[in-house]
């Protein structure tokens, strides 16, 4: 890996805070620096358990999930945020830093940190999860792109998971996982 002084950037698994809370999920399930996150089968399988005991609790036994369909979602997940790497990477490095721009031009700089703190309240990175940094703290710095070799800042990485939770909720197989990261 190439020395850099900034942190690794680093994809985040969308479960929401609650769900988080409820279920007390091993904290290393949620971060990648571009390889599988569930690439740990035992890891999976612990996932499930405390996911389906949580289905089991709250009387939906019917909606028990196969640890096998996890380990399917979070490698589409995986793809996406792969998808957006080549993007950047091999298109357009200032994909999400323009869009930012854009956005808040249109909408003004506050309010689309606004919208990205709020995001952050119900689907924190490991960091702000941990209490390591603040949401703001979090959101103010930048990162290393291990896959561009580029430096991004959090607010664009934000946004990026903001915009592929957006597609999760969209996409029908993971309607089964709704819980997880239903925005």
């Amino acid at each position: 890996m190439e020395k850099t002084k900034w942190p690794v950037s680093y994809n985040e698994f969308h479960v929401s805070r609650n769900v988080r809370d409820l279920c007390n999920f091993d904290q290393g399930l949620f971060a990648s620096s571009g390889n599988v996150i569930f690439a740990n089968l035992k890891a999976v399988q612990k996932f499930q358990t405390k996911l389906n005991d949580l289905f089991v609790s709250r009387g939906e036994k019917e909606k028990q999930v196969s640890a096998g369909s996890l380990n399917a979602m979070g490698l589409i997940d995986e793809i996406f945020h792969y998808v957006c790497m080549l993007f950047r990477r091999d298109k357009d490095p200032n994909a999400f830093k323009t869009l930012l721009f854009e956005l808040d031009r249109i909408f003004g700089k506050d309010e689309i940190d606004k919208l990205l703190l709020q995001f952050m309240d119900e689907f924190p990175p490991t960091a702000v999860y941990q209490k390591q940094l603040t949401n703001w703290d979090y959101l103010m710095q930048s990162a290393y792109d291990t896959g561009t070799r580029q430096q991004r800042s959090n607010r664009e990485q934000v946004l990026e998971e903001l915009i592929l939770l957006h597609l999760a909720n969209e996409n029908p197989a993971f309607h089964p996982f709704q819980i997880l990261f239903d925005d």
